[in-house]
């Protein structure tokens, strides 16, 4: 390319002659349409200062190092916001109006007695074992309750001892058989709570409390879904009605419909008249005085309304003359408030409830909602699982308790060829003995320790990867409690008290009954979002907003780059066919 050349091109661009060498001007630019200059007709802050014929040298150097600082600072400004959605790509918010506590579900309620097994049944079975030393199911059973006292049997009676030292049975029990075994030596529903009210409404505690197996012994739930529907391995099990029930619910969405509360099952004859009793107030009540059961209730229940006599009461009989074993130096309840689809840890996180007391606890619910937009953001960033990113192996939903519960079974399967009773685990996996306990205890201090870190190289095959769910539940309450001091305060009604009369003596009460109550403090709640820190919007937002702060840079600017840009483009082209 020569002088001429390059002389004529500048001059198209820029928009006035070039002077060659000699202080001469040019004449062979285009016309002043086809050569409007860049530099002068831009928006951008700055440039036109660099385009104007009659600046001084001086001036133009100035403005360009002051857009050049300009676009640097910008560039920065974009990469600082590119490196903190990098960094910290989810953002956790308020949502923009309260939330009624109908939208989420009643907290599941688990309720264990500190006495894991019961002293008379105990006794029975050592009786029996020792009278039938061949009888494997007599030695299975008792062997099974040293499990679930954890090893640590009081011995009821001398002359029984040589029957534990003799047991040393395996236990390779199915799940059915773990259950009847948990059903006969411990505190059934029935017996442990006295008297159930939900909503205002009293209702049949064999109704709405179902056995639960947790790792603090056979306990009772309430809202607790049923283990066919928690575990994958159980699904064929249940009724249609029951998982129908339940079908208009999940962690990640919530309820797919208005509150449905169901009504009692009061009965009618062909004529249309109630078959059962009503109260004074008007509640259907069976024939022998009893609640009735309720229909279309849908699951899991909740609330729609605040208070104390909107939520849940229930009266509780320890029963201290059972008293055989237990994890603990007292005696009374433990209670733990969860997600319904989620299995009770209960040694770890649960509640003391004593004996003598009214506990009440009115809960202030929170909750986080994840938005789809985060599967866009991996699981590790955003450190948190979507419903339908996790699968696991013996739950349908994930949770975190279900994920370490699982993690806990997989470890201790893995190093000591056992599980314990209340670990998920397949029919040919076999019970952990009494021998195999401190094995036990070592793979579950080291999930506890780990689960989230990773594995080391001795449990690498644990593979827990374990993280909160993004659509996550939590139920802080504010406690309180008083002092129970005579039978004649709980009020309760005869069908109860000629079904134990030891309810009425003073005494008893102070020493064995516990009323809780579990309510919402309030209507509504503030619900948090967790959503993407920056969507494609706002990364788009946020580099117009800096280039336009630090250079007036706009999308007409864009435009503009582009237009002179392609017009540099043709006048090469035309002048080089010139040439």
């Amino acid at each position: 390319m020569n002088k001429t050349f390059a002389q004529k091109v500048d001059s198209s661009i820029w928009g006035y002659p070039s002077r060659n060498t000699c202080g001469c001007r040019c004449k062979d630019g285009l016309d002043d349409k086809q050569s409007s200059s860049f530099l002068d007709e831009s928006s951008i802050h700055g440039l036109k200062y660099l385009g104007q014929a009659n600046s001084c040298w001086q001036a133009r150097i100035f403005w360009a190092a002051a857009t050049s600082v300009a676009f640097m600072c910008g560039v920065y400004l974009i990469y600082q916001v590119f490196a903190k959605s990098v960094a910290s790509p989810v953002l956790v918010s308020f949502a923009s109006e309260p939330t009624p506590i109908w939208e989420i579900p009643f907290p599941a309620l688990t309720v264990c007695n500190m006495n894991k097994v019961r002293a008379s049944k105990a006794k029975e079975v050592i009786e029996h074992a020792a009278s039938h030393p061949d009888n494997v199911t007599l030695q299975q059973e008792m062997e099974f309750i040293k499990e679930v006292c954890d090893g640590t049997v009081d011995i009821i009676d001398d002359e029984h001892s040589h029957s534990e030292a003799k047991s040393s049975a395996t236990l390779d029990l199915s799940d059915d058989q773990v259950h009847h075994f948990l059903n006969s030596i411990s505190h059934s529903c029935e017996e442990m709570i006295v008297q159930c009210h939900f909503e205002g409404a009293e209702r049949d505690c064999k109704e709405i409390f179902i056995p639960v197996i947790t790792d603090d012994g056979q306990c009772c739930g309430f809202n607790v879904m049923p283990e066919h529907l928690m575990f994958r391995n159980k699904d064929g099990h249940g009724t249609k009605e029951e998982k129908k029930r339940w079908s208009n619910w999940d962690m990640q969405d919530g309820y797919n419909h208005k509150p449905n509360k169901g009504k009692p099952d009061c009965g009618q004859d062909k004529n249309g008249h109630s078959v059962h009793k009503r109260s004074a107030e008007g509640e259907c009540k069976n024939e022998d005085g009893n609640p009735p059961k309720w229909k279309e209730e849908e699951m899991p229940r909740r609330a729609v309304a605040p208070g104390l006599h909107m939520g849940l009461s229930i009266t509780l009989n320890t029963q201290v003359e059972e008293s055989y074993c237990t994890g603990f130096q007292s005696t009374g309840f433990k209670g733990l408030l969860h997600v319904p689809a989620s299995q009770p840890e209960m040694v770890e996180y649960g509640f003391a409830i004593s004996p003598g007391s009214e506990n009440f606890y009115g809960l202030d619910p929170q909750l986080i909602h994840a938005d789809p937009s985060l599967h866009k953001i991996a699981p590790t960033k955003r450190q948190c699982y979507l419903q339908d990113e996790r699968s696991l192996q013996f739950y349908q939903h994930y949770t975190l308790l279900n994920c370490l519960m699982e993690c806990e079974a997989n470890v201790t399967y893995n190093h000591c060829a056992c599980n314990m009773y209340y670990q998920p685990r397949t029919e040919d996996h076999p019970l952990c003995t009494t021998s195999q306990l401190d094995c036990y205890h070592t793979s579950v201090k080291y999930v506890e320790e780990s689960a989230f870190a990773g594995a080391d190289d001795e449990y690498q095959d644990a593979n827990c990867e374990c993280l909160p769910s993004c659509t996550a539940y939590e139920f802080p309450a504010q406690a309180s409690s008083s002092k129970i001091t005579t039978a004649a305060k709980l009020h309760l009604p005869a069908r109860i008290t000629d079904k134990f009369p030891q309810l009425r003596n003073d005494s008893f009460v102070q020493d064995n009954i516990a009323i809780l109550h579990v309510y919402f403090s309030h209507l509504h709640f503030m619900r948090n979002e967790r959503d993407e820190l920056y969507g494609m919007l706002d990364i788009i937002s946020n580099i117009g907003g800096l280039l336009g702060l630090c250079m007036g840079f706009s999308m007409l600017s864009a435009v503009e780059a582009l237009y002179f840009g392609a017009k540099y483009v043709l006048s090469l082209l035309t002048l080089k066919k010139k040439e």
